[in-house]
C-alpha cells in the first residue's frame, strides 16, 4: 500500500500543470543499513523494525535536506520516466 502511493505522489509531482507545487522526497532511495537477521536491538541503520536509530535517522535527514536545498534553489531535478523539471 504504501508503495502504491508513493508511485501515485511521483506521478503528480511530474504533473506541473496540476500540480506545480508539490514536490516529492522519496525515503525509499535512501541507503540504509539492514538490521543483523535474529537481532532484537538497534543493528545497522534501525532500532527495531519500525524505527531508525540516530545513523539511520543522519541518513534521511542529510538526503532529506539535500533536496529541500535543490527545491529552495530551483535545480532541475529527474522525476520519473527520466524528464527533468525545473
Amino acid at each position: 500500500m504504501v508503495f502504491h502511493l508513493a508511485l501515485l505522489l511521483k506521478s503528480m509531482a511530474a504533473d506541473k500543470e496540476q500540480f506545480p507545487g508539490l514536490h516529492v522526497f522519496d525515503s525509499t532511495a535512501v541507503p540504509l543499513a539492514p538490521a543483523t537477521a535474529g537481532t532484537s536491538g538497534s543493528s545497522g541503520d534501525w532500532h527495531n523494525e519500525i524505527h531508525l536509530n540516530h545513523s539511520g535517522c543522519l541518513k534521511i535527514a542529510r538526503a532529506w535536506s539535500e533536496s529541500i536545498e535543490q527545491v529552495l534553489s530551483g535545480v532541475s531535478l529527474v522525476v520519473p520516466g527520466g524528464k527533468r523539471r525545473n
